[in-house]
């Protein structure tokens, strides 16, 4: 028992210990000591010190150095603050300007090294702050430099060059916390988890009625300004001549935007200064997921306002590499857009002036434009020459026509476990095909004998076994589902023709077969986002695949899309509403007849869970429309010799 009571003593004793360190403050300069100014160093003769009573006052004269500030020094050598987790200082803004105000933790050492830690806050004029620095954490309490604190050799606190004049109070300057403090867990709503994005109000990134909050959401890359950014008013950023080229972020207040609901980003901006700017803006995720540079065509002159609009689709259309390995979507550099609309990380703008210069930004927004769609879709292919209309389906009747289409087939995608098709599952009316999905439990096929039974039901089409054809042009006009989880698409297959054998063999993507992806959509990508793909040489070892999951392209005033494959000899063109989004030229290309499929299976490569409640869904098919050209034409093109569509019955 009385080892017990000794033990317990002693725990209590260390519990007591601990507590006491955390609550035990260290002042690092009594400011009202006789020694203090002796230990406090100004940047320039611009910066003045003096003592206030039981604090410091700091007055900084608009000067040429980029971030004027002071030096607080140990007694002696260096602190020794090993028993502490952090150094805080207490600060009140005695300005008339928002201050933005450092400050750095220093080690001896290499300045090439960065021996310190820094961390940053904004204080508004009148207000007071606290600026903590956590040994070894740094610009947010991220993990940074290893710093010991047993060897501190001063601290200092500095800001922004600026054309006003700034001052500042340090009230107090003190080591507390424990040794080997951790980082304060955020508030949920200042937390930046990888799985949490913002989906801004109306497309607001700055602007309208979003806040934005410089402190956190502003990053300067390369640049040397300040800020100020009143309610209401333009983000106003003060550029120093320090630098003749800044870089500027513009930051998501969560991990990222997701700006899937949008397919372009504008930038309104003006220039108060006296300097002439020329500005580059760019969506970026990263090193490397980015959206084309976009530059202002001529300077913003003093007084002027600009606006930027940076589109998701890249100006130069995807393109298919020259050589291709077993690798996915591969590209040819510098085509096709980088970028993936549902994870942007910041609008970086790149700012050219010489001399000290303003830019405001007045606002930032996601937006959708309507396109406008030429003369020419659905009534010819894309490009001159003897064009003939083989294949046309209006979906003018009361049911699929099975002369034409299959309403039963396999079932390889997705999820496919949870799925099964059924006649009942492609209806016609008002001259479209609506393919649905729904929650219904039942056998593919329609068939109790297909040994496969699932809970989701859903439509299928293809001309398998009916009509085909190599080479020409191949477009339809197809509105997306909206709910969550599906993956609608539009593609062309091989037929060999029944005398090649079993339906694998016959539609063998090997031996110049392939697979046209025309148009593939996961609904979690949002409605302007698409995929086009070729895939060959089956689907196993020697399975090869280019393409890319980053086309973008808007719904008409209707909401439909047109999407339309140019096939010639070597040569396969992608267009979506009469504008080329994909090319590839290489002899492998197929030449083999295909056949038209239209599925729409639950799942997907980069998909969502789907969601019962927003069943059933329905994906739209307006018209499917085929053209040979004169001089492609072959006997094996149009119905095949037995033209009934099997086992639709």
């Amino acid at each position: 028992m009385k080892l017990l009571i000794q033990t317990f003593l002693s725990v209590l004793a260390a519990l007591s210990l601990i507590t006491a360190q955390a609550e035990t403050a260290k002042s690092l300069i009594e400011f009202n000591a006789s020694d203090a100014l002796t230990r406090i160093k100004p940047s320039s003769e611009q910066v003045t010190v003096a003592v206030q009573g039981d604090a410091i006052a700091v007055t900084i004269i608009p000067e040429s150095k980029t971030y004027p500030g002071v030096a607080f020094l140990p007694a002696a050598g260096f602190w020794d603050l090993s028993a502490y987790g952090h150094i805080e200082a207490k600060i009140k803004n005695t300005g008339t300007e928002r201050l933005r105000i450092s400050m750095r933790v220093d080690n001896e050492g290499n300045w090439r090294d960065a021996p310190w830690n820094t961390e940053t806050i904004g204080i508004p004029p009148g207000e007071t702050g606290t600026v903590k620095v956590i040994f070894g954490l740094q610009s947010g309490f991220k993990p940074g430099y290893a710093l010991n604190p047993a060897a501190i050799k001063q601290v200092l606190l500095f800001t922004t060059k600026s054309s006003a004049v700034q001052s500042f109070v340090v009230e107090s300057i003190q080591a507390g916390g424990n040794t080997g403090e951790k980082a304060p867990l955020q508030p949920a709503s200042l937390s930046k988890p990888k799985d949490v994005s913002t989906k801004p109000e109306a497309g607001f990134m700055l602007g309208g009625k979003t806040t934005f909050d410089p402190d956190r959401q502003l990053k300067s890359v390369t640049a040397s300004m300040d800020w100020s950014n009143e309610p209401g008013q333009p983000l106003k950023l003060r550029l120093s001549d320090q630098h003749t080229i800044q870089v500027i972020e513009l930051r998501a207040p969560t991990q990222k935007w997701d700006l899937s609901q949008h397919s372009e980003v504008t930038l309104k901006l003006s220039n108060p200064g006296s300097i002439p700017l020329r500005v580059c803006a760019q969506l970026r995720n990263g090193k490397t997921e980015y959206s084309d540079l976009i530059v202002s065509e001529g300077p913003l002159l003093p007084g002027e306002r600009i606006q930027l609009t940076i589109p998701f689709a890249s100006t130069i259309p995807w393109q298919g590499p020259d050589i291709v390995t077993g690798e996915h979507h591969k590209v040819k550099d510098g085509t096709g857009s980088a970028l993936k609309s549902d994870r942007v990380e910041s609008v970086r703008l790149t700012v050219f002036h010489n001399g000290d210069a303003e830019l405001a930004i007045e606002e930032v927004r996601a937006q959708t434009p309507t396109p406008t769609l030429p003369e020419w879709i659905g009534e010819r292919p894309p490009v001159d020459g003897d064009w003939v209309l083989t294949f046309d389906e209006e979906f003018d009747g009361d049911s699929i026509d099975l002369t034409k289409w299959r309403v039963h087939g396999p079932n390889y995608w997705g999820h496919k476990n949870l799925t099964h098709w059924s006649k009942d599952n492609m209806i016609v009316k008002d001259g479209v095909a609506i393919m649905r999905l729904e929650k219904k439990h039942g056998y593919h096929n329609d068939d109790p004998a297909s040994g496969h039974e699932s809970a989701y039901q859903g439509g299928y089409l293809d001309t398998y076994g009916i009509w085909a054809q190599r080479y020409g042009y191949f477009e339809s006009r197809m509105k997306m589902p909206s709910e969550p989880g599906l993956w609608p698409a539009f593609w062309l297959m091989p037929d060999r023709g029944p005398e090649t054998g079993e339906q694998w063999q016959r539609q063998d993507t090997r031996k110049h077969g392939m697979e046209f992806d025309i148009m593939e959509h996961l609904t979690r990508w949002g409605p302007n986002r698409f995929n086009i793909a070729l895939h060959w040489d089956g689907y196993h070892d020697q399975h090869k695949a280019i393409g890319t999951s980053l086309i973008y392209v808007e719904p008409d005033e209707e909401g439909y899309i047109t999407c339309g494959l140019l096939w010639t000899p070597g040569k396969a063109v992608f267009y979506y509403n009469g504008r080329e989004v994909g090319r590839w030229e290489n002899e492998r290309v197929s030449n083999v007849r295909s056949v038209i499929m239209f599925t729409m299976p639950i799942g997907g490569w980069d998909n969502n869970d789907i969601d019962d409640s927003t069943l059933p869904a329905d994906f739209l098919i307006d018209y499917v429309r085929v053209w040979q050209r004169a001089d492609l034409a072959s006997e094996m093109d149009g119905l095949f010799v037995s033209s009934k569509a099997q086992d639709n019955q």
